[in-house]
């Protein structure tokens, strides 16, 4: 190779610190080769043999390494051309070193907390009158909790809540009920919404609850339906075999005839303002087509679920769907679509159903993929490299919401579980704990393992998935992380396949914000 020493002292240049791996990425779909530059956000379409280069750079962080690819030498040299010429014109393979994060809760944590706040959710009971294999509380977790002896949330805790919130409530506020099951403390969701409505506020006053509709009586459903913008997340997992595999009663017989009944009172109820209920299904192994097929069947036939319900889904255990061995195998797949087809195989049979229709929102994925490519949507984009990496996937702990346990503490959101509480209905927000816990601790111990990562732009970890009691847990992190990357990199193919073959299907996310 006639001019490998030039090219060999140009990317030496370019990437002082040899690595070139936290730089960018690789990937492909079934018909193209694509290269993300973490830098500038930018992705570009380009030919196999440029992908082999930079893959062989990414996996080695060696260009001596280069020289073992199955291409000649005129093949090898055109793509370094290719990616030398890319580096002068579009500035890739310079993104700067990860020294510590932006964003307003690091730089101003105090007059980002004075900003409106646009949610509360109250735990208006932990107990539940289902035991369902998967939750979080059941008994092969180590936080187990016994649903029949714990407690409701008092009437007085949640009025000093709402009035806590009143000056600061977003012209759009978000009032949420949460539980354990929130409906074995309807009184209290009365109770609220009725002193809500005697404030007579000029606020929109927006209401949900997550519920798993067992006891959804027609007398509830019609008081529901009859509250201003109240929104119902109904817990359903598909048809009767799948939905009772897990969701069982104390006396363990499955739950889904009950469901079903409390689902058609809520239809019956909210009429055609349906759009109102939103069904939430929570995905568990084994993940094959053929159980796909039946949730999809499913949604399908219900007569109690149309076009006009949202379906989301979630997998159990905060998406921790492969243990860490099987993450790290990754490495030893040949490529990327091998890798989702054999380990994530929801992704394939959604990409595959996405292609052959004008309308997917009745697909029962749709709805959550979007979220996932909504990032890739509006990904941060510069001709230059970006110089500040933002706060990864957290949020401001308090600034835009707060989750109220029965005992009155407040914590970030109902998805933090055991994390240290960040204040209470008698002291108000504890900003100092808030800076330490979750600004000063989460920085110190995430910026050098977050240095060398390629997604940092793209990273959607939050505090809920990496929080303990004591504070952050970086064993746990590390392994959310794996997952992480496993995930952006499939929600990378997802995008750009469908932009292949059907872009039109991406329009809605012209529309869509960002959380």
């Amino acid at each position: 190779m006639n001019n490998y020493k030039v090219y060999e002292q140009f990317f030496a240049k370019v990437v002082e610190d040899g690595n070139y791996r936290r730089r960018g990425k690789v990937f492909q779909t079934r018909n193209c080769f694509y290269y993300y530059d973490t830098g500038t956000g930018k992705v570009f379409k380009c030919e196999r043999a440029v992908y082999e280069v930079l893959k062989k750079l990414q996996d080695t962080n060696e260009f001596e390494r280069v020289k073992e690819l199955e291409l000649n030498e005129e093949e090898i040299e055109s793509a370094l051309k290719q990616i030398m010429e890319s580096v002068n014109n579009e500035n890739i393979l310079k993104a700067p070193l990860l020294e510590t994060f932006s964003g307003e809760q690091v730089t101003d944590l105090q007059k980002s907390l004075e900003n409106k706040l646009g949610q509360i959710t109250f735990e208006v009971t932990q107990k539940c009158n289902l035991r369902c294999d998967y939750c979080i509380y059941q008994k092969e977790n180590p936080k187990f909790r016994d649903f029949s002896q714990h407690g409701d949330m008092s009437f007085e805790i949640a009025k000093k809540v709402i009035d806590y919130s009143l000056d600061k409530m977003k012209d759009e506020f978000y009032i949420s009920f949460y539980g354990g099951e929130p409906l074995l403390n309807f009184k209290l969701i009365k109770q609220c919404i009725e002193y809500v409505k005697s404030l007579n506020l000029r606020n929109t006053i927006m209401y949900s609850m997550t519920t798993n509709l067992t006891l959804m009586t027609k007398e509830i459903a019609d008081y529901l339906a009859g509250v201003p913008n109240f929104t119902v997340v109904c817990s359903i997992d598909g048809n009767k075999e799948l939905h009772d595999e897990h969701r069982k009663g104390v006396d363990g017989s499955g739950s889904f005839e009950r469901a079903m009944e409390g689902l058609k009172n809520l239809r019956n109820a909210y009429g055609d303002r349906d759009e109102n209920i939103i069904v939430n299904m929570v995905i568990t192994p084994p993940y094959t087509r053929e159980r796909f097929d039946k949730i999809q069947g499913f949604i399908e036939e219900c007569p109690y679920i149309n076009e006009r319900n949202t379906i989301m889904f979630s997998y159990a255990d905060n998406g921790m769907r492969h243990d860490i061995d099987e993450l790290k195998r990754r490495e030893e797949i040949e490529n990327n679509i091998q890798f989702m087809e054999q380990y994530n195989p929801i992704q394939c049979w959604s990409i595959e159903q996405f292609q052959n229709i004008e309308e997917p929102n009745r697909i029962f994925t749709w709805g959550s993929m979007l979220k996932g490519l909504l990032k890739i949507h509006k990904r941060g984009l510069s001709d230059t490299p970006m110089k500040k990496y933002y706060f990864n996937g957290c949020c401001i702990p308090g600034g835009r919401r707060l989750y109220i346990t029965v005992d009155g503490e407040y914590h970030i959101c109902e998805r933090i579980g055991e994390a240290p509480n960040i204040g209470n209905i008698m002291d108000g927000i504890n900003i100092p704990k808030i800076q330490e816990k979750y600004i000063d601790e989460y920085i110190e111990q995430s910026r050098k393992y977050c240095q060398n990562c390629w997604a940092a732009h793209l990273c959607g970890i939050c505090y809920a998935s990496c929080y303990d009691e004591n504070g952050l847990d970086m064993d746990t992190k590390k392994i959310r992380c794996i997952s992480e990357k496993f995930g952006i990199e499939n929600q990378l193919i997802q995008y750009h396949e469908i932009l292949e073959r059907n872009p039109k299907l991406l329009v809605p996310l012209n529309e869509m914000e960002m959380n």
